[in-house]
């Protein structure tokens, strides 16, 4: 077995390959969990770098044991959903495994799992409690202040926001149709992130993606040809693909769309040279637990 020494050479060699300076004191445990064939559970938050460490796991087996590694190692990676009933459903078999790859450390991964949950995924794993080492970043941030309030649903609201994606067209609308009921000008903010895109229906994709207006994209649907040329587009209060044509001299944002405009604007400068999930993830948020089964 290689050295504490040897290894923290290969794993700076191996960080400097992935242009990262350091690794945060859970991801480095989660991989020497791996070196070591030890099960490991992770719960941590979404855009942690969770997923880093076995990332980096046959990189630096290479480094440690160069020609024989490729050999020796054999992974099944799995990803899914983050519903527990989803979750028990097809992952429970991955345990079955354990009975054909009996030498295999095995590696569960989540952002959001609530103790009964993390219990019965150790138990459909076959993670032993005393054998695993558990690592968990506690979910309650203080910094966070939660209000909750009951108001009456016909109350007069300028602005919503629409996150991830909508299962159609018809959801979208009656979304957005919420606000500016009083005829006051209002805003709708459409957010999503690459994960989402890969899930949208074609018909949703089309208007997230669209290069012209898209308020006529998503009254294509509901609009004929020539209501869609009557439609008042264009101008900045007609959607921001407009408002970059504007001409009329009192374009602005309310405040909830210029936060979100200076954060894709901020985002654009900042380079990509950090440990964050967005530089090695293949997939995105992070909602998707990942089990690694490696046998050696």
């Amino acid at each position: 077995m290689a050295s504490k020494s040897d290894i923290d050479v290969a794993i700076d060699k191996v960080l400097t390959d992935f242009t990262i300076l350091t690794l945060k004191t859970e991801q480095r445990t989660i991989l020497d969990c791996l070196i070591d064939k030890k099960d490991c559970m992770a719960i941590l938050p979404a855009g942690f770098g969770k997923s880093l460490p076995y990332q980096m796991l046959v990189s630096v087996r290479r480094e440690l044991e160069k020609e024989t590694y490729q050999t020796m190692l054999e992974r099944v990676a799995v990803g899914e959903q983050d519903e527990e009933t989803a979750f028990r459903k097809w992952f429970r078999h991955i345990g079955k495994l354990r009975s054909m790859f009996p030498k295999a450390c095995l590696l569960a991964l989540s952002a959001t799992c609530t103790n009964s949950m993390r219990k019965s995924v150790m138990r459909e794993l076959h993670m032993q409690e005393d054998s695993t080492t558990i690592i968990s970043k506690s979910t309650n941030q203080q910094n966070i202040k939660f209000c909750v309030q009951k108001v009456d649903n016909t109350v007069d609201m300028s602005m919503c926001i629409v996150y991830g994606a909508p299962s159609s067209v018809i959801d979208l609308i009656q979304e957005v149709g919420r606000i500016g009921r009083n005829g006051d000008e209002s805003v709708a903010l459409l957010l999503f992130n690459r994960y989402h895109l890969q899930q949208m229906e074609a018909n949703i994709k089309r208007i997230y993606k669209t290069k012209t207006c898209f308020r006529l994209s998503i009254m294509e649907d509901f609009l004929t040809k020539t209501e869609l040329a009557m439609v008042h587009s264009g101008t900045h209060n007609c959607c921001d693909i407009c408002e970059k044509e504007c001409k009329c001299g009192q374009c602005k944002k309310v405040k909830i769309e210029q936060f979100f405009y200076d954060i894709d604007e901020d985002n654009e400068k900042t380079s990509s040279s950090s440990s964050d999930t967005e530089l090695y993830y293949y997939g995105d948020d992070s909602e998707v637990p990942t089990v690694l089964f490696d046998e050696y």
